[in-house]
C-alpha cells in the first residue's frame, strides 16, 4: 500500500494539482449527487486495490482488509492534502495516515486482547 500511495503522490497529487483538488473537493461537498458518485468511485478503487493485492498471492480476506485500510489512509491523506492552506507533500501525508490507520488497528486489537 505504501508504495502505491507514494506513486500517487509523485505522479498524481502534485503541488500543481493541489489548488484544483481543493476546488473539486468543495464542489463535491456541496452536492449530494457528486458525493454519491465519489463514494462509488471509492468502492471501485478499493475493489481494484484488493484484486491487485490478491493477485500477488495474498489471501483474499487479507487483501480486502489491506485494500480497505489503504483506502482509508488514501482518503485521510487526500482530505489533508487538498486543504488549500496545506503545504505537506501527499506522499508524506499518506505515509503518516497509513501509520495512523495501522496504529488504530493495533489499539483496537490491544483493547480486545
Amino acid at each position: 500500500m505504501a508504495r502505491g500511495l507514494d506513486v500517487l503522490g509523485r505522479d498524481v497529487f502534485t503541488p500543481d494539482y493541489r489548488a484544483f483538488a481543493a476546488r473539486r473537493r468543495a464542489v463535491i461537498e456541496a452536492h449530494a449527487d457528486l458525493q454519491e458518485r465519489e463514494a462509488l468511485k471509492g468502492v471501485s478503487l478499493t475493489a481494484s486495490m484488493a484484486r491487485a493485492v490478491a493477485g500477488r498471492g495474498v489471501p483474499v480476506l487479507a487483501a480486502r482488509v489491506s485494500a480497505e485500510l489503504g483506502a482509508l489512509a488514501l482518503k485521510t491523506a487526500y482530505e489533508q492534502w487538498s486543504d488549500p492552506d496545506g503545504t505537506d507533500r501527499f506522499g508524506d501525508l499518506a505515509r503518516r495516515a497509513l501509520g495512523d490507520v495501522r496504529a488504530a488497528v493495533l489499539a483496537v486489537d490491544a483493547r480486545e486482547g
